[in-house]
């Protein structure tokens, strides 16, 4: 159908001060919300102040022999499936990137890629705890990138890796909402996994409460850069396309869903909302108003009404030996 057939939103550039209008439209089968007319020079909507593209920092990157021994000790604590690394977990917050290891049964000889990294800042991390094959691609950053450990990130879109390699974990950490051609993607993750391999998606979706509370206020719109808002019927159709399954699904959002929308509904824009509440943040909303926006963010999560979640694919039909299952259903 045309865009015209569904209902229709107009949203600022939620980043830059812009008069600019981008139209998004809203499928009534399956929910997913998308921009009517992609941008041409959709580049251009990147700046190097971007999140995902600044620069890491040189302190990061000369991180002491000691620290690094440390990250890979917590490591193998961390992707364990056994009693004592889930109670060692939840006692003391370890990195979030552990659980997802865990659950796609990663070992530290499995092949990982991380597709729309940015700079890799999280690969790094990840390299550092000695996952060596671990790489990552990008189409906006400026040129290919190798650091010294090793790490590297080419410059360039999903389909040109497609059948140069098979992974064990594929990821898209919010960056399947910015890729023109939805199809394509996931015809090119089912090309890259192998029979017992993941792909793990985490992705803003608009079948959350805080679409429906803030629209085109909603900062996960982050118009125009996010091409498309999806939903967990939208990625089961897309899935089921290309070969793969929805093995599961958990809701991550926190309380940026609120204080971030409330802050575009005052006019300040993503890239200066840091700013803001550092130097106005108590007098903006103050402790008492975040704990309850933290307790709502926890609530519709467990109603599948959250913002965000992740999504745990693997191939479709029989089991997928990569994949644990986590404690608690989620869909």
């Amino acid at each position: 159908k045309a865009a015209g057939d569904f209902p229709v939103w107009h949203a600022r550039d939620m980043r830059h001060a812009s008069a600019e209008l981008f139209t998004y439209f809203q499928c009534e089968e399956c929910g997913c919300l998308q921009i009517e007319e992609i941008p041409k020079d959709l580049f251009n909507y990147y700046k190097d102040e971007y999140g995902s593209y600044k620069k890491v920092s040189e302190r990061r990157l000369k991180e002491s022999v000691v620290k690094g021994a440390f990250r890979r000790a917590g490591a193998r604590l961390g992707i364990s499936n056994g009693i004592g690394a889930k109670l060692a977990r939840s006692r003391f917050g370890f990195p979030v990137h552990h659980e997802w290891f865990a659950r796609a049964g990663v070992t530290k000889d499995s092949m990982i890629l991380d597709v729309g990294c940015g700079t890799g800042e999280l690969l790094l991390n990840i390299c550092d705890e000695g996952y060596y094959n671990a790489s990552g691609i990008d189409p906006f950053i400026k040129k290919d990138i190798l650091y010294e450990n090793g790490l590297s990130i080419k410059k360039g879109r999903l389909e040109a890796v497609a059948g140069e390699a098979v992974f064990d974990l594929v990821m898209m950490h919010h960056s399947l909402e910015h890729i023109p051609d939805q199809a394509s993607v996931f015809a090119a993750l089912s090309r890259l996994i192998g029979p017992g391999g993941t792909v793990l998606l985490r992705l803003a979706l608009s079948s959350s409460y805080a679409w429906r509370q803030y629209a085109t206020d909603w900062v996960r719109l982050d118009s125009p850069r996010h091409l498309y808002l999806h939903t967990e019927e939208s990625i089961k159709v897309l899935a089921e396309e290309a070969g793969l399954e929805v093995k599961a699904v958990e809701y991550d959002s926190w309380a940026f869903q609120f204080f971030g929308s409330e802050l575009l509904q005052k006019g300040i824009l993503i890239g200066k909302q840091d700013d803001f509440l550092e130097n106005n943040g108590k007098e903006t909303f103050g402790k008492r108003q975040m704990g309850i926006w933290e307790k709502k963010s926890e609530e519709l999560n467990a109603l599948k009404l959250g913002d965000m979640a992740a999504f745990y694919l693997g191939r479709a039909g029989g089991g997928n030996p990569g994949f644990n299952a986590p404690d608690k259903e989620y869909g």
